[in-house]
């Protein structure tokens, strides 16, 4: 069951830098992730400075689910106004690893 409440620290992390709740400090290292394109965050970085991300879509990925976490729970979770207002919306995904 922990993988929701990670999903939503992480969402909620995201959010906040996109609200400018948390600042980037660009130092050399961050520099080198952005030029390398370091798992996506050149892109990701550029986004962010361009203002193009307009919502936040999480997604749970896993190979099977525990029983209790089901569509219905994930539609309660998006059904709060918090996350609607913040345009971020929860989903998830069985995939073959």
């Amino acid at each position: 069951m922990g993988i929701i409440s990670e999903l939503m620290f992480y969402t909620n992390i995201i959010h906040d830098i996109m609200s400018h709740r948390i600042q980037f400090q660009k130092d050399a290292k961050m520099q080198k992730a952005i030029n390398e394109n370091y798992r996506g965050f050149g892109d990701f970085y550029d986004a962010y400075k361009n203002g193009t991300i307009q919502k936040i879509n999480a997604v749970l990925l896993a190979k099977s689910f525990h029983p209790l976490i089901k569509p219905e729970l994930l539609d309660f979770i998006n059904e709060s106004a918090r996350f609607r207002y913040c345009r971020i919306s929860f989903s998830m995904r069985e995939v073959c690893l």
